[in-house]
């Protein structure tokens, strides 16, 4: 997951360092190919407090994106996830927004300020152990897991998530997606 190169439009770790360059949003940004690898552990719990754990997903596509709420790139392609998820509805599809070091109450004021609710499942990294798991030193960074469990493609910045190609790949990684019984308990 280190192999990742650092985009243009990303923003840097930690969150008062200044970015060299301009953020940008590019529907056409390649996304790596991470060749499968099993992903990394990530048991995380939602506003709530639920338990959430990636392992619950298997037979399913996975997006992860770690984000915070004071970064401008994650909040510009907030609404391409939203959007992305829409497009995905009724596949074996899920999307998981990582945040980063905030807290539920600070991100659902974000969210507020935003219009509402997300429409896809926000977990906390509150220590940003599950960050450093995935080798994550710029944010956004984006991840898509296969139904198998593996890291199949990576970005490092902000992306049209809801371009057709990156939909039309996903909707290949869902409908590929083996069938497997979710695990429960974990």
């Amino acid at each position: 997951l280190a192999s990742l190169p650092p985009p243009a439009s990303a923003a840097p770790w930690p969150a008062d360092a200044p970015s060299p360059r301009a953020p940008r949003t590019a529907s056409t940004a390649p996304l790596v190919p991470l060749g499968g690898k099993t992903a990394p552990p990530l048991y995380l719990r939602d506003a709530r407090g639920r338990p959430v754990d990636l392992r619950d997903f298997a037979g399913e596509a996975v997006l992860v994106n770690f984000w915070g709420c004071w970064c401008g790139p994650c909040i510009r392609e907030m609404d391409s996830l939203a959007r992305l998820n829409g497009h995905l509805a009724g596949r074996r599809f899920r999307l998981l927004a990582v945040n980063i070091g905030e807290s539920p109450a600070e991100v659902g004021e974000f969210f507020e300020r935003l219009g509402g609710r997300p429409g896809f499942d926000v977990l906390y990294d509150r220590q940003g152990e599950a960050a450093k798991a995935w080798s994550v030193y710029t944010i956004p960074s984006t991840y898509l897991v296969d139904g198998l469990q593996g890291v199949r493609y990576g970005y490092r910045g902000a992306l049209e998530w809801d371009s057709p190609e990156i939909v039309e790949l996903l909707q290949e990684l869902a409908d590929r997606a083996p069938h497997a019984a979710r695990r429960k308990g974990g």
